[in-house]
């Protein structure tokens, strides 16, 4: 069910662009509030249990609607409820219009264009003191993991529980608001964030590395410091310079009179492919054992 279910939502993410419209997280920010006004003022809230306590409800209820509908009708309610949570959980879009309309633009010297498409891509303000084309491959290369292969790892592991437990702590990590994040609340959500990211983040560098520069992925794996100070960001930091090793992107950078790095827009679709294949690798995988699994 699992490898059908990873199909069935990959098709969909991959040839529709309609999925969007059907996530919405806000409710993950009002369910928290109701939370935290159960807990009043009380001190627990601003430490790991006040994570715990948000996340138990959701996780429990999708465990045993997981676990009631397993063998129902063969399966088939078990089946859709899965698509249905992994559709939810996934973020990623398709970029390949935009990547190409992208690099439309750049040969055509439209400027505008050219931020809107790449701010679209990213998913954030481009930093005008950095190369544009090298901003929006490293963005590629690492969203990647937040956006789709952390969530289809864990559905893997532990199902639709699972692909929601990353779901909700990417949330409360990065998109709760002030009425959330107090600081013990914060550190807490965002140490779980950073565990969970962990484990997806070396594999995917792993697929970076049997797909790409085997060698530069290693080499920049290594030599990534592990003395920042959060998880998150060497988790991050890992990803993007394995990524930038795989497709030798130096290769493709040239240092103005400023001593800036310089790339030129084909490093994006390099990276693109990149992750197609990275991702193609995993999924071959991921049958393998699904099939290897139903032999036995």
């Amino acid at each position: 069910m699992i490898m059908i279910s990873i199909v069935i939502c990959l098709a969909l993410e991959l040839f529709t662009s309609q999925l969007a419209q059907f996530r919405s997280y806000q409710w993950i920010s009002v369910y928290s509030l109701f939370i935290k006004k159960l807990f009043k003022q009380h001190g627990a809230w601003d430490s790991p249990w006040g994570v715990v306590a948000i996340m138990l409800a959701p996780l429990a209820i999708t465990r045993l609607i997981q676990a009631g509908l397993n063998q129902v009708w063969l399966g088939l309610f078990e089946l859709i409820f899965g698509i249905a949570v992994l559709i939810f959980c996934l973020r990623y879009q398709s970029q390949d219009e935009w990547i190409d309309d992208l690099s439309d633009a750049a040969e055509q010297g439209d400027e505008d264009r050219i931020i809107e498409l790449s701010e679209k891509i990213m998913g954030k303000p481009l930093d005008k003191q950095k190369d544009t084309a090298l901003q929006v491959s490293e963005s590629i290369l690492g969203n990647i993991n937040e956006q789709m292969f952390s969530v289809l790892l864990w559905f893997v592991l532990l199902g639709p529980m699972g692909a929601l437990m990353y779901r909700l702590s990417w949330y409360l990590s990065e998109q709760a608001g002030m009425d959330l994040a107090t600081p013990g609340f914060k550190q807490a959500s965002n140490r779980l964030y950073a565990i969970l990211n962990w484990l997806p983040a070396r594999l995917l560098v792993i697929g970076y590395a049997i797909v790409g520069s085997f060698e530069d992925v290693m080499l920049a794996w290594r030599e990534t410091s592990h003395e920042m100070e959060d998880m998150q960001s060497v988790n991050q930091m890992i990803v993007v310079n394995a990524g930038r090793g795989a497709i030798h992107i130096d290769r493709h950078i040239n240092i103005d009179d400023e001593g800036n790095e310089v790339c030129g827009m084909e490093s994006i679709k390099i990276a693109r492919g990149l992750i197609l294949r990275t991702m193609l690798a995993w999924g071959i995988v991921i049958a393998a054992l699904t099939l290897a699994g139903w032999a036995s």
